[in-house]
């Protein structure tokens, strides 16, 4: 149940972040150029393929891995404890949510650039950040 409801709560909050720089339609920030953060609208698009094949394998395969996970969740030992399947939960949360952005907008939307590393999104945060706390508080 926390897999699902911290998941739910991570695509909430990653899909409003993103509806409120794309409807500021943010470009670079015009506030200083030696700012660590900046807000930076980017759309980052997928390989040309038809859409409807492409969205029918995407939908295939993350319902694949999502089940597995639940069902390794559920019932294997492994992550037990409310820290990894709060974890996981943001994981999959972070990834329901960029393969939102792929069907509604054809494209992940990314703003937060930090100058030294490629832009990303909240959702991408909570995937690596998710995996990390899952992985060291797996029994």
């Amino acid at each position: 149940m926390l897999v699902l409801a911290f998941g739910t709560l991570i695509i909430f909050v990653d899909q409003l972040s993103k509806w409120v720089v794309t409807a500021s339609r943010a470009g670079p920030n015009p506030l200083s150029r030696r700012a660590v953060l900046q807000i930076r609208l980017v759309s980052k698009l997928g390989k040309k393929q038809s859409p409807v094949s492409h969205s029918i394998v995407l939908l295939l395969l993350f319902a694949i891995i999502t089940l597995s996970l639940v069902m390794l969740i559920q019932f294997g030992l492994a992550y037990q404890t409310p820290y990894a399947q709060i974890a996981l939960g943001g994981a999959l949360g972070g990834a329901a949510s960029n393969l939102l952005d792929r069907f509604r907008r054809g494209a992940v939307v990314d703003f937060i650039d930090l100058g030294f590393w490629p832009v990303f999104n909240l959702a991408d945060v909570a995937i690596c950040v998710g995996a990390f706390v899952a992985l060291l508080n797996s029994r």
